[in-house]
């Protein structure tokens, strides 16, 4: 059932980075709906019994392709423009870098293909 469960969260979530990427939706909206996904699903395990760990070990690729998403845009990403400057400095990013960003991520993890391996 986890399985089932995950592959699922994981495929919605890579089509949601997929359509972001293809400017199908805003990157506001794509904020609003990815939320903190990698963390909200605790892909990195720590919450996984050992079965559950076999189960991400499956999905690593897809699993680390929303670990950059999480770490290098979503934590990372200031949308707004009150003190941007000041945010901007502090090492925030802008939507065109995020927008590259998740193309980058997009391209290096072969987005299409990790769709396809979860059944998209």
């Amino acid at each position: 059932m986890y399985r089932t469960e995950i592959m699922k969260s994981l495929l919605s979530a890579t089509l949601l980075v997929f359509k972001a990427i293809l400017q199908k939706i805003s990157l506001q909206e794509f904020v609003k709906e990815y939320e903190n996904f990698y963390y909200y699903e605790a892909l990195d395990g720590h919450e996984a019994d050992e079965i559950q760990n076999k189960v991400l070990d499956e999905f690593k690729i897809a699993t680390q392709l929303h670990e950059k998403v999480q770490t290098q845009v979503i934590d990372q990403l200031y949308l707004e423009e009150i003190n941007k400057e000041q945010f901007m400095k502090a090492g925030r990013i802008d939507g065109v870098e995020a927008m590259k960003r998740l193309t980058d991520i997009g391209n290096e993890f072969n987005i299409a293909g990790i769709i396809k391996s979860l059944g998209g």
